[in-house]
């Protein structure tokens, strides 16, 4: 999904409304569950359900976590990008899902305990064994009571009850999905004209010299120079001290007791396997002859006919007819679920169920069957005897260190003296070092701890934790931040006024353009032209085909505008800032698909599809709206001020 998001990101706001819908459903995690009865000031009410300040907290970090885990690296840029408000998001989240729980409660959609036996064997351990003691520590991790927990896969369970009917209840028609085909597929012909800042920031003659110091003198700060400091340092890194931990026997049993899952190989198939493909085109009698040939050769298989010969004879997988279809072993949880259950329900020397696939069928016969098991401990005695050690290493190497340390203090030794006293070598630091300039990755935000350090401790020997690693320092020099003189820069500030000035430039000419386009929508390339402006297109778009090479720069907020534009040729609302300046858009042409143009059945079951979940988004967003007008719901107004 990040690929995709990431591969897409000029249609990322659908993506975010998308997202904030699918957490208003789902609710906001079991990771984020209630105090129990410690509720004291209220920060959200909803009805006679209470939320406390910690509950929100607890409720605002899990909302953050899942925009960092869904967008990756790119967070932080979409956060900005479209004003994301974490808090007032989950001030929704918490509001809707606890007025769909209420509502769910009072039409009796009550989950049971059986629900949550369920999700606890299904979700949590899909892939290993129930393991009662790991189970207790994953709630003691979450902050959880086992009543907490169930009372929240109950609340999810009905609420979930809820929204299916919901969602049921949002008839598609024919017409409907007629009408999203002509939406989506409406093509716009676009001519844009670009205003590049940086064409622009060329011609802006050098800035006065008043007016430099100016802008140097109202944004000192952004020219402050960052502390530094060079040090030298012993890294008493964990992996020295390994050799030093003991293991008995008995340290040995109590791991492999609490870790059994790590140490369970996953049962295990071994299948043969027909593989029948789609046609590369779309065409309806190709695609239903694939699907005869798919039931033709499972048939005949579950006939008992040799099954090699069935490979040889329907299979499209090549290479893998040359060894009988044989794929050898497969562990569960390697491939896709649907495939895996019906594989491992399928009794050794039978042909299992017909299994469709994105790309086509499968016909399986499953060879041979091995069970999970449990390896031996003496078999993975050494194993677990290595993670020990990894383990309590680092203990023994602060435990070095804070001795080093209480030496060379009690005795007035440098650093280098305790590096001659007890042989570990001293290493520096890379000069005068920024925060995150660090001496190695391994000693990540090393500097930044050196920069931290007390200034009575400066010139004398530290110890400082970084990561598994405790590292004794010694400073060297220090230089406390400073602003930067303004001659040192110069440079940087005349761009930066240039650049500023280039900003208004082009604004005004935007503007200029956007009013000779208004006048004559028609003509924009050519007014554009005239105003020594670049012109881009023209170029198609659609709903359904959104990205254009020409216009990289097309943002939700363009789009939107462009395919909310009426009539041809037009100029589209007013001119837009990008990354690079500034756009103006003409329409000059609107094609709508002809309504008598064939679609394959997977086309109309997808458009299908799409309008069936946003016409249930619609009815849950109704439904929500309905409840909030008869609900007592309070906020403490502090909550929303946040960001």
């Amino acid at each position: 999904m990040i690929k995709l998001i990431h591969k897409y990101n000029k249609s990322i706001a659908i993506v975010f409304l998308f997202v904030a819908a699918c957490f208003a459903i789902s609710g906001v995690g079991i990771d984020i569950l209630h105090d129990g009865g410690n509720v004291q000031r209220s920060a959200i009410t909803v009805n006679d359900k209470r939320f406390s300040d910690r509950e929100f907290q607890r409720a605002e970090a899990n909302t953050e976590e899942r925009y960092r885990k869904m967008f990756g690296d790119k967070y932080a840029e979409y956060r900005d990008m479209f004003g994301l408000n974490i808090p007032q998001q989950t001030i929704d989240q918490l509001i809707d899902s606890t007025l769909l729980n209420q509502e769910a409660s009072r039409l009796g959609f009550a989950g049971d305990d059986d629900t949550v036996r369920k999700y606890i064997l299904e979700k949590i351990f899909a892939q290993t064994p129930y393991d009662e003691g790991r189970f207790r520590a994953l709630l003691q991790t979450a902050g959880l009571t086992f009543k907490e927990f169930s009372s929240e896969i109950k609340n999810e369970a009905s609420r979930d009850a809820l929204v299916s009917l919901l969602r049921d209840a949002a008839y598609v028609s024919n017409k409907d999905v007629q009408a999203r085909i002509i939406r989506q597929e409406t093509s716009f012909n676009v001519v844009a004209a670009e205003i590049k800042t940086s064409d622009i920031a060329a011609t802006v003659p050098a800035p006065s010299d008043e007016l430099l110091r100016g802008y140097y003198n109202s944004h000192a700060s952004s020219f402050e120079v960052p502390a530094k400091v060079s040090y030298g340092y012993i890294d008493l890194s964990p992996a020295a001290f390994e050799k030093d931990v003991p293991v008995t026997q008995q340290d040995v049993e109590v791991y492999y007791s609490e870790h059994q899952p790590e140490f369970t190989t996953p049962e295990q198939v071994r299948v043969s396997e027909i593989t029948v493909l789609y046609p590369k085109s779309s065409d309806p009698k190709l695609m239903a002859d694939t699907k005869v040939k798919a039931k033709t050769a499972h048939e005949e298989a579950s006939t008992g006919q040799p099954f090699k010969d069935l490979v040889g004879k329907y299979s499209d997988d090549t290479p893998r007819k040359a060894t009988g279809g044989d794929r050898g072993w497969i562990e569960r949880g390697r491939e896709a679920p649907q495939f895996e259950k019906v594989v491992f329900a399928t009794a050794p020397g039978a042909i299992a169920e017909l299994i469709e696939t994105d790309s086509g069928f499968k016909i399986v016969k499953v060879e041979e069957k091995k069970a999970s098991s449990l390896k031996p401990i003496v078999a993975v005695r050494a194993e677990i005897e290595g993670e020990i050690r990894k383990a309590e290493a680092p203990s023994y190497a602060a435990a070095k260190a804070q001795e080093l340390l209480k030496i060379a203090r009690r005795d007035g030794k440098s650093l280098l003296e305790v590096s001659g006293a007890f042989g570990y070598p001293v290493k520096e630091s890379k000069g005068l070092s920024a925060e995150g300039t660090d001496p190695s990755p391994e000693l990540s935000g090393l500097t930044a701890k050196v920069l931290q350090l007390p200034t009575s401790d400066r010139l004398a020997l530290s110890l400082v934790e970084s990561g598994d690693s405790s590292v004794l320092v010694q400073v060297k020099e220090f230089k406390d931040a400073s602003i930067a003189p303004f001659d040192e820069v110069r440079a940087k500030v005349t761009e930066l006024v240039k650049a500023q000035e280039a900003q208004k430039l082009a604004e005004q000419k935007a503007q200029a353009v956007l009013t000779a386009g208004q006048a004559a929508p028609a003509n924009l390339a050519a007014e554009a032209q005239k105003l020594g402006v670049q012109v881009i297109g023209p170029a198609q778009l659609s709903r359904a085909d959104s990205m254009v090479a020409a216009l990289p720069d097309l943002t939700p907020q363009i789009s939107s505008a462009i395919f909310s534009t009426k009539t041809a040729p037009s100029i589209v609302g007013r001119y837009f800032p990008t990354r690079n300046g500034f756009l103006v858009i003409a329409v000059t042409g609107i094609t709508r698909p002809e309504a008598s143009k064939a679609k394959t059945d997977k086309e109309l079951e997808q458009y299908r599809s799409e309008a069936e979940s946003e016409y249930s988004q619609r009815s849950l967003e109704s439904a929500l709206l309905l409840l909030k007008t008869s609900a007592t719901i309070e906020v403490d107004p502090a909550l929303q001020t946040r960001q």
